[in-house]
């Protein structure tokens, strides 16, 4: 359950929905069946603090390329979430989120985030861009002609 007026500040799609003549907002129910609960959790999380922290099981040393492939694909599953709401700022911290993830972790987008990102993400590609820029950047000369074209 949300606040609607808290939901409805950062998210154009759920103020309409719960300021118009539909049946969402005589019910005062928005269903979306396509969102796993956990990613709505993270959005709850993001509406109420203005953040976005997602855990994962502490691996041990020799894994933590692992844990930084998991916290990425549960980013990428949140980053298809801004889209559908028209949560902008929600769409940006998922992508600083993912590069901090990978900075961190010294690790590149890995292939479920970039599988993931192509097929359900927004047609503003902030991280699609980001992932070219970072693969481009590991390839010497041939990245600097990537990123030019």
């Amino acid at each position: 359950m949300l606040h609607a007026t808290i939901a409805s500040a950062k998210s154009p799609f759920i103020n309409a929905a719960c300021n118009s003549r539909t049946k969402e907002a005589k019910e005062k129910v928005i269903r979306l069946p396509e969102v796993r609960p956990k990613t709505f959790e993270s959005y709850i999380q993001w509406l109420y603090n203005d953040t976005v922290h997602i855990v994962v099981p502490d691996p041990s040393k020799d894994q933590e390329v692992n844990r930084s492939a998991a916290l990425q694909a549960e980013y990428a599953k949140l980053y298809t979430l801004p889209s559908m709401l028209l949560d902008a700022g929600l769409q940006n911290q998922v992508v600083d989120n993912i590069k901090d993830t990978m900075l961190l972790h010294k690790t590149g987008p890995t292939n479920a985030v970039i599988k993931q990102i192509y097929e359900h993400g927004p047609a503003e590609r902030t991280l699609q861009r980001y992932t070219i820029d970072w693969y481009a950047s590991q390839c010497g000369e041939m990245g600097d002609f990537l990123q030019k074209h």
